[in-house]
């Protein structure tokens, strides 16, 4: 058998979320480049009318949540590509690693290793993305000095937020309507857009809004999650901060530097665009497929 190529037009049956919150339909747009794919819309797709289609590949972003006789069911190869962290996040252990134990494979967006291979579950790294034909720079305009763009629900986000209010300082996002052009317009008005995640201490781990905030254009501060400096120079396509102090001093330092702010800027929209779209973590995924030697048999 050669395998040295995907199947060209695989039939996908794709269980997700296909709505504005989320990349599912961006991902599965470019999935049909080369492959058919057919959107089953979770939680409103028919279990049994799936099981009556002949797909080569299941794929969903939604293992957890699938139930189990459904997925013990399906004869073909199974692929969760999901997006969420679940190593110390609420129920969300308890709730993802039984269900991905049925999968022949996992691709997920943190780096703990360790936790799936204890469990016996085959798992690949795959960062998020975005799709420049939505999230791209625009005409600068005129906001506030710093601002955060997500939802003020932890307590060290908290923390941090509330320091960032001795700043002309704006919050975005909290009615969770900010999306698509809106969000573009929101990085092309602030001077600093600070990133933050649930937590930073987690490898590989970081927040989708990171790439979205670069890909509109943004002068981003994140934190320094283990790992990101893989992908990311510090101060070449944003800046790095260790801990408050940190991110306030650099904040002072920036607000009084608009030249280098829109280099780095610049730099970090032209680089998520290069590296980081939804076409080109499209294309890793069809790489791992043909690497994977369990899914040899979906390899022409």
């Amino acid at each position: 058998m050669d395998t040295a190529q995907p199947i060209e037009n695989m039939r996908i049956g794709f269980a997700s979320y296909f709505n504005k919150y989320h990349a599912e339909p961006e991902i599965a747009d470019y999935l049909e480049k080369n492959h058919t794919v057919f959107r089953y819309h979770y939680p409103l797709m028919d279990y049994d009318r799936f099981l009556e289609n002949d797909f080569d590949l299941f794929l969903t972003s939604v293992p957890h949540a699938l139930p189990y006789w459904f997925v013990k069911a399906i004869q073909v190869p199974k692929i969760a590509w999901y997006f969420d962290w679940i190593q110390g996040y609420g129920s969300r252990e308890g709730q993802y690693i039984p269900a991905l134990k049925e999968f022949d494979l996992t691709l997920s967006t943190d780096g703990w290793i360790d936790l799936y291979k204890r469990n016996g579950i085959e798992r690949r790294w795959l960062p998020h993305g975005i799709d420049p034909r939505v999230y791209h720079p625009l005409t600068r305009t005129t906001g506030v000095d710093v601002g955060f763009i997500g939802h003020s629900y932890t307590t060290s986000r908290k923390r941090l937020l509330q320091g960032l209010k001795k700043y002309n300082f704006g919050i975005f996002g909290n009615s969770d309507e900010c999306w698509g052009r809106k969000y573009a317009e929101i990085c092309n008005s602030v001077k600093i857009i600070v990133g933050d995640n649930m937590r930073n201490d987690i490898p590989g781990y970081w927040s989708d809004r990171l790439y979205l905030s670069m890909g509109c254009g943004a002068f981003l501060m994140y934190p320094r999650v283990p790992g990101i400096e893989q992908y990311f120079t510090d101060g070449t396509h944003l800046v790095l901060y260790d801990n408050e102090p940190d991110l306030h001093s650099k904040i002072d330092y920036y607000l009084t530097r608009p030249d280098e702010r829109e280099r780095i800027a610049r730099n970090g929209a032209r680089e998520v665009a290069k590296n980081h779209t939804w076409e080109v973590r499209v294309a890793e995924f069809e790489t791992i497929l043909k690497d994977y030697p369990k899914l040899a048999y979906l390899l022409s």
